[in-house]
């Protein structure tokens, strides 16, 4: 063999080795990202609005993409059927509570399935016997109707004002209403401001705290008042005093007091 044919046979070992190579890497990125070598199931999901829904969309759980769209069926008017292909290693959490909802990938990207994670103590998804239920949610439908309803509800009452008003600018009465009401209102700003100029307020303000610690002083004690209020000692003593016989009884022993100063005197 010449020594040309060598350079070019290694020239060609080497062009394929380094193929191979990068082969290997491609297959091993791309196993990465689609997961090709993981075992997978088919789960059902009912929902009533594919909304725009295609074949190859993704399917997250909580953020994580863990499969895609394989099939979407009509079953009824309003139940259409999608087949989703996840990866096993998910199956685990999703439950038999758990709801799919579509979503956006992005403000306007794909449509994409999102499962909403079930309650901790559900019992796991069973694919083969168990169907993922949607989401509640308003469809573009009902967001119309309400939007209709709003809209209708909103006339009435502009018509209802509107008479309102026809009514209340029919004989001049509402204008000189208004006037009057604006005349009540410069009246009471002018008695406000003058109350405030004479400095009303913080008499009555001073006067309130004077009361107060008069009513502290008296709560408090000691005094006349506080032992009329709170002692009952001080009940008892005036009540003999304006009592009928225990009021006799005072006044014979002070008449018999000035009788005897009287006849000592003498």
């Amino acid at each position: 063999m010449r020594a040309e044919e060598k350079k070019n046979l290694i020239k060609v070992g080497l062009f394929s080795f380094f193929m191979t190579i990068v082969l290997m890497i491609f297959v091993v990125m791309i196993s990465s990202e689609n997961r090709w070598f993981v075992s997978k199931t088919h789960i059902k999901a009912h929902i009533p609005n594919a909304q725009n829904l295609k074949v190859g969309g993704i399917v997250q759980l909580g953020g994580l993409k863990i499969g895609k769209v394989e099939e979407i069926n009509i079953k009824k008017l309003k139940k259409i059927e999608v087949l989703m292909l996840v990866d096993n290693d998910y199956l685990q959490w999703i439950k038999k509570d758990s709801l799919v909802d579509i979503a956006s990938k992005g403000i306007v990207g794909d449509k994409l399935i999102q499962i909403v994670k079930g309650s901790e103590d559900a019992e796991v998804f069973n694919p083969v016997t168990d169907v993922l239920k949607a989401a509640p949610g308003l469809t573009m439908d009902q967001v119309m109707d309400k939007g209709n309803d709003i809209a209708e509800k909103l006339n009435r009452v502009l018509a209802k004002f509107e008479n309102f008003l026809d009514q209340a600018t029919k004989d001049g009465n509402f204008y000189a209403t208004m006037e009057n009401a604006n005349k009540a209102s410069s009246k009471l700003s002018q008695i406000l401001s003058r109350v405030e100029k004479n400095k009303t307020f913080d008499k009555l303000d001073q006067t309130l705290s004077k009361t107060n610690k008069i009513m502290s002083r008296i709560d408090k004690g000691p005094g006349t008042l506080h032992s009329l209020i709170y002692s009952d000692e001080m009940y008892l003593q005036i009540n003999k005093v304006i009592g009928g016989a225990a009021r006799s009884d005072i006044l014979k022993y002070f008449i018999r007091q000035s009788l005897d100063e009287d006849a000592a005197n003498e």
